[in-house]
Order: C-alpha cells, then sequence, then structure tokens
C-alpha cells in the first residue's frame, strides 16, 4: 500500500475540456464549462494583442476575487482569521505579480523592442524604461514613472525572480520566504490595476 485510502476518481479529458457544445447554448452540460480564451477566436493580426490583454486582465480579475474574499473572512474588528493551514495572500500577490510581468513585456512589445529573457520585474522594467526615448518625456511624467518603478522593487520584495510565490522551496534548498510577514493585499491589488490602467495608456509611435 502506498496511500493510506482511496479518494481520487478517474476523470475522463471530454468532462474536463471541450472544443465546442454540440448543441450549441442548448446543450446541458454548458451549465458545466466555461470559455478558456475568447481571444483565441480572434482573427490573426488582433490575436497576439488580445491575447496578451486577455491574459493580463484574467490575472487581474483573479487576484481582485481573491483579495476581497480575504477581507471577507476578516472579523468586525479587522481582524483576519490567519490560522488556516493555507493562505490565500500568496496565489492574490503571485497573480498580481504575473500581471505586472506580463503588462511591462506588453509595453515593451509595442514599442517594437523585445522583453529580458527572465521573470524579475526590476530588469523588465528597466529594459521597458531603457526603450522609451528620453526626448518624449515630460517632467511629470518622469515623476510618475519614478513611482511606478518604485512599486514594481517592492513587488520585488517577496518574490525577485518568478518562482517564490509558485514553489515554497528554492532549488539551492533555502525557504522561498523566510521571514513571517503582513501583507495589504488590498493596496496591492488596487495599485497593480492602476499600474496596469497607465500601461495601456503609452503612446506608441508608428
Amino acid at each position: 500500500m502506498v496511500f493510506s485510502e482511496f479518494i481520487f476518481e478517474k476523470v475522463s479529458a471530454e468532462h474536463m475540456y471541450k472544443p465546442q457544445m454540440m448543441k450549441g447554448l442548448a446543450d446541458e452540460s454548458l451549465r458545466d464549462f466555461n470559455p478558456i480564451t475568447l481571444s483565441s477566436a480572434f482573427v490573426t493580426e488582433k490575436r497576439e494583442d488580445g491575447a496578451e490583454k486577455e491574459f493580463i486582465d484574467s490575472y487581474l480579475e483573479g487576484a481582485k476575487i481573491l483579495m476581497h474574499e480575504t477581507y471577507r473572512r476578516q472579523d468586525a474588528k479587522g481582524i483576519a482569521k490567519i490560522y488556516y493551514n493555507y493562505s490565500l495572500v500568496i496565489p492574490t500577490v503571485y497573480l498580481c505579480r504575473h500581471c505586472l510581468e506580463l503588462s511591462i513585456k506588453r509595453a515593451i512589445r509595442l514599442q517594437g523592442k523585445s522583453s529580458k529573457f527572465t521573470h524579475g520585474l526590476e530588469r523588465q522594467w528597466d529594459a521597458f524604461r531603457q526603450y522609451l526615448p528620453n526626448e518624449r518625456i515630460s517632467g511629470k511624467e518622469r515623476s510618475l514613472l519614478k513611482s511606478m518603478g518604485e512599486f514594481i522593487k517592492n513587488m520585488d520584495v517577496l518574490d525577485d525572480n518568478g518562482t517564490k510565490l509558485r514553489y515554497p522551496v528554492q532549488e539551492n534548498k533555502s525557504f522561498s520566504q523566510e521571514k513571517f510577514m503582513w501583507a495589504n493585499t488590498r493596496a496591492i491589488v488596487e495599485n497593480t490595476e492602476s499600474f496596469v490602467k497607465q500601461m495601456e495608456l503609452l503612446v506608441v509611435n508608428e
């Protein structure tokens, strides 16, 4: 015996995924399935940007839902029930972090450049900044970009390589999260959303 009891039941691929609903909107299985992506149905010339935006928005929306659920579980004094054997903060911050990575990489692509082969947010942000034409940056924009860069730096505090919110232990056997810390997921999610919206306002010269 390798398991003390059996709980997993066999499931077919057909029960997990469908390429189409055989009876359209009248298909009885419709209530069990949801589209994975809508961008997969876009025309070719719109697909890359559509897919990037869809993934960014999807990760952000997931983070917002988890954040709201975290605060819903607080008591009347605002004290979170922290004695779960799982954390909603880990996936919330991970989703925000990945959303930011995709947002920066999209902005780099829109400038006709290639993003760095790294998951480090600061390195991606530095690459984005280097690609911006200095002569077009106004004084207010320099202040804005500085604030955005500081936010990216702070997001790297918990995960500076893209794996410390994905895996509990690093390759060198150190724990990914060595120190006990508290996180304001509302601030993290709201600023992630603001950052993404700001990046969508990037003026791209053809």
